[in-house]
């Protein structure tokens, strides 16, 4: 691009638009595509041109004062000068990419300095007694309405090429390895954890967060972790890679530090058994600084739990190429280190995937695994799993077993393609079997910025982990039908939040229990992405370990500039040995009576706690919600009929009890009704 630089006082000036009026109420500029000539100070200088703001403004907070001048070379201007730009509007889209917002530019044909060392105008207040971002809503409108004091993606838009002042930013995403930090304002969040993280929530989408980048900056970013607190930080307002940013010129400063992490806080005791899901991102024996980090983790953090379900576990070979499935050497390589650290001889479980087959990075062959500790719990290995074998639930006398342990859920199914296949497992607590489910669903790679065009975001993958939470529900069903009372417990990365429509098979479910749902909505995260807390790892159990059950998500990683990994464990405290008196469903359910039945059968629980009552036919499909009926609130009636009123077929139901006393299940059979 040519562009002319004319000395000061050359030429008389020409008639001048408002930047404001330039930027205009919208996130496209109301003057594309047409030449206009502008005035203001130049704020900040960069490879291929400088933002330019007017140093009064327009009053008002809904139009940006300030644009960004592009000239494709270094411009022959400098920080404090006051220009004439006369150039075409144009709204940039960075990389092309339709999923981006634009920015709008000037594209000069010449640029006149009118004087030198002007001072540069005042940067606008963010946070503190100044504007404050709005704090739960990013957009509510498909950006059709621009309303800044509602929406937040609109809010960072009306400061596009302004210089800002972020008051006391906290940091809410760690530095990363771009030199970018995120950061919420002073007075300007909502939802933060007590480790300074901003939890995302179905009403919470946290738009007031913004990135702070290193791209100006002298030196690369500190290293901030989530909780630091900086002084305050002066910049101008861009927009790149989905993301609106602040682009400092002197290196931010902290004034306070983030507080420590903190170890697994449940509740002890010989009858509990805890067990910890850990995505430990890409590790390989090659891993020699991260292997020890991650086994002290272990050990100090979690307290060395007697299962540790893991994901991202990568071949013996790492991400070498040639064709070696197994990870044989990356689980003893971590069960070493985890031995040097003070903790147990754990023992390993996989079920190697095909080469190449379950995604993630090339030659790696990421899976999920399983270490166990043999002194508190036995593995019953069962059959010779593969990887194109399922496993499957069948009667065993009483009870229940999987025809393969360890073995792969419905590998086969296209639900699956290109990720990682759930890991099965039965194990023995005494006597009582205990079936674990290892998951980790589909990554959320191409979904659209946050901060993007598309509103709301646009994920192409939620379908995939919907059909694969529908997959796993099916599967501790088949073991429920065959023994209600039977401990399960399901556990990984589902890649999506408690609260996502993808996983509404599983959080809906009454044959599973998210233990999250006993964690303050502030704390139910266990991954940061662009300063955005989720609860993306999660153990849910069945009605029978459902009371006495804890958990907790120890914050070792996800706020830490430095990480052993990029998730958080988290860890839960179940009481396998629970035994009701009079067997399953004994002592919440008191009774069901008459049993068979052709007509009302009642249902008398033992305590009078808040209870949810459902029947369920032998697939386990709900068919009916149950009310207790006046002032009984320990007493049920069913009389035979699904939730739309029709009698339901004869043949085995189950009714599952789940209250502030626990969880139980009774078998209910119904007979044909007398002709």
């Amino acid at each position: 691009m040519l562009t002319t630089f004319i000395a000061t006082g050359a030429l008389a000036l020409a008639a001048s638009t408002p930047i404001a009026d330039i930027q205009g109420r919208a996130h496209v500029s109301p003057f594309r595509g047409e030449d206009v000539t502008t005035r203001g100070i130049v704020t900040t200088v960069v490879h291929n041109g400088f933002y330019l703001q007017d140093p009064t403004g327009d009053g008002d907070n809904a139009t940006a004062d300030g644009v960004f001048t592009y000239t494709g070379t270094a411009p022959g201007v400098s920080s404090g000068d006051e220009v004439e730009v006369a150039g075409t509007v144009v709204e940039f889209l960075p990389g092309g990419d339709p999923e981006n917002l634009s920015i709008t530019e000037i594209h000069p044909s010449s640029v006149r300095i009118l004087a030198r060392q002007r001072p540069l105008p005042i940067a606008v207040v963010i946070g503190g007694s100044g504007r404050i971002p709005p704090g739960d809503i990013m957009d509510d409108d498909a950006l059709t309405i621009f309303e800044p004091s509602h929406d937040g993606i609109d809010f960072w838009e009306s400061l596009e090429g302004m210089r800002v002042r972020l008051v006391a930013p906290r940091v809410v995403g760690p530095t990363n390895a771009f030199g970018e930090v995120w950061v919420a304002v002073d007075n300007g969040f909502s939802g933060m954890s007590a480790g300074g993280a901003l939890t995302a929530t179905l009403r919470d989408a946290n738009p007031e967060r913004v990135q702070i980048d290193d791209a100006l900056l002298p030196a690369p970013m500190p290293a901030f972790d989530t909780g630091d607190v900086m002084a305050d930080v002066v910049g101008v307002v861009d927009y790149r890679f989905g993301c609106y940013e602040v682009l400092p010129g002197a290196s931010p400063a902290a004034v306070s530090a983030a507080p420590a992490p903190a170890s697994v806080s449940l509740p002890g005791g010989r009858e509990r058994l805890s067990i910890a899901s850990f995505n430990v991102r890409n590790l390989s024996p090659a891993d020699t600084d991260r292997v020890p980090r991650l086994a002290e983790i272990v050990v100090r953090s979690l307290g060395a739990p007697a299962i540790l379900v893991m994901q991202e576990i990568q071949d013996s070979s790492g991400p070498v190429d040639d064709g070696t499935a197994g990870a044989t050497a990356t689980l003893d390589t971590l069960a070493a280190a985890i031995r040097r650290a003070g903790g147990p001889t754990y023992a390993a479980r996989e079920v190697a995937p095909a080469d190449g087959a379950d995604g993630g990075v090339p030659g790696g062959n990421i899976r999920v695994a399983v270490l166990f500790d043999s002194t508190r719990i036995s593995f019953v290995d069962r059959g010779a799993a593969d990887a194109n074998t399922g496993t499957s639930a069948v009667p065993a006398g009483d009870s229940v077993m999987l025809t393969l342990s360890p073995g792969r859920v419905d590998p086969a199914n296209a639900a699956w393609e290109a990720a990682r296949k759930p890991l099965a497992a039965e194990f023995r607590v005494g006597a009582v079997p205990l079936f674990l489910v290892a998951c980790h669903f589909s990554s959320r790679s191409g979904t659209t910025p946050e901060f993007g065009s598309v509103q709301p975001p646009f994920d192409p993958r939620s379908g995939k982990r919907f059909a694969q939470a529908e997959i796993v529900r099916d599967f501790v069903q088949s073991i429920l039908r065959l023994d209600p009372d039977a401990r399960v417990i399901v556990a990984g990365d589902f890649n999506d939040d408690v609260f996502s429509g993808a996983l509404a098979p599983l959080s809906s479910s009454t044959a599973l229990f998210d233990l999250h749902w006993r964690l303050s909505e502030e704390e139910r995260y266990s991954y940061v992405y662009e300063g955005n807390a989720h609860a993306y790892d999660r153990i849910l159990v069945s009605p029978a370990l459902v009371a006495g059950a804890a958990v907790d998500i120890v914050h070792v990683c996800s706020g830490s500039a430095n990480a052993a990994s990029d998730h958080d464990p988290v860890v839960a405290s179940v009481v396998p040995l629970r035994t009701p008196p009079g067997g399953a469903g004994g002592g919440i359910i008191r009774s069901v009576f008459p049993n068979p039945s052709r007509g009302v059968t009642t249902i008398v629980l033992s305590g009078r706690s808040p209870a949810m009552i459902t029947i369920h036919d032998a697939r386990g499909r709900r068919v009916r919600r149950l009310s207790p009926p006046g002032a009984n609130a320990n007493q049920f009636l069913w009389d035979g009929k699904d939730d739309t009123g029709r009698p339901v077929a004869p043949g085995v139901y189950f009714v599952r009890v789940l209250s502030a006393d626990g969880a139980a299940a009774r078998r209910i059979v119904r007979m044909h009704a007398r002709e």
